[in-house]
């Protein structure tokens, strides 16, 4: 059993709150956080970008990684979204079973 933690940033909390609602919904995820205004700085077609985004953070299990990127990438307005997924390796065994008993492969 592998615990999950799986990020995108959205260009609005709208955005955000509709992936979490349908992967909660599917159970996909136990639980999102959403973190306001987070400030993110790239280049997108040769010219460097500067956007204030909403981070959407979702705990979930490893095996379900693809049918959250499918979600995200289905919802999301972005040509390329970000969407990375990271195994939490340190983890306290009741919050690790609870994950596991609200989301379902």
């Amino acid at each position: 059993m592998t615990a999950l933690e799986i990020y995108t940033n959205c260009p609005s909390l709208e955005v955000a709150q509709e992936i979490s609602a349908y992967c909660l919904e599917n159970r996909y995820i136990a639980c999102s956080n959403i973190l306001q205004h987070v400030i993110s700085s790239f280049r997108w077609n040769g010219e460097i970008e500067n956007e204030t985004e909403f981070r959407l953070i979702m705990k979930t299990r490893s095996e379900l990684f693809d049918r959250v990127e499918s979600a995200v990438k289905n919802l999301h307005p972005y040509e390329t979204p970000c969407i990375i997924g990271i195994e939490i390796h340190y983890i306290n065994d009741d919050y690790k079973k609870w994950i596991y008993s609200e989301t379902t492969t």
